[in-house]
């Protein structure tokens, strides 16, 4: 995945769904039919499900080269949504999952991720499309995360104190 598929995917998604809303009043079955189409774009990339966690990762990542060229403000918070709703059409959602959880481990154990923050924003927009088990287990994984900085930050004043 790069941003510009991303980017490319949002447009027919945007475009596809006002032109239902607008030329069809909202009518389901269309909006359905939009639906499946993009799920064939989106599944017609060979590995979209990791390319798209590795995509995320890259917006949450220290340093991470589509987080250094969007800026760490709206534009990535935007992108993450997208993120979102581009795994709405994904259809092996579990092998985002096992990327996704993969990576996260790695960001929060080498400490790269660009902040705790977005990475509970990232969490509770996957609770749309992903099961309850699996972001109850993201949650607990940036819970512990933030306990164990707030344990690191006591011990120093303890120490710094003595």
């Amino acid at each position: 995945f790069t941003l510009a598929f991303l980017q490319s995917v949002m447009q027919r998604h945007v475009h596809f769904h006002s032109m239902v809303n607008e030329c069809f009043e909202s009518d389901v079955g269309f909006q359905q039919s939009v639906d499946k189409g993009l799920v064939l774009v989106v599944n017609s990339v060979k590995n979209s499900a990791q390319l798209l966690a590795i995509f995320a990762n890259s917006l949450l990542e220290k340093g991470g080269s589509v987080a250094k060229a969007l800026g760490m403000g709206r534009g990535a918070e935007e992108a993450l949504e997208h993120v979102i709703t581009c795994l709405k059409y994904v259809l092996n959602r579990s092998t985002f999952q096992e990327h996704y959880v993969r990576l996260l481990a790695n960001r929060l154990i080498s400490d790269t991720s660009t902040s705790l923050e977005v990475e509970e924003f990232m969490a509770r927009c996957l609770g749309e499309v992903c099961t309850p088990d699996f972001t109850s287990r993201l949650q607990r994984m940036i819970a512990d995360k933030m306990r164990s900085f707030e344990q690191v930050l006591s011990l120093s004043l303890t120490f710094s104190l003595s």
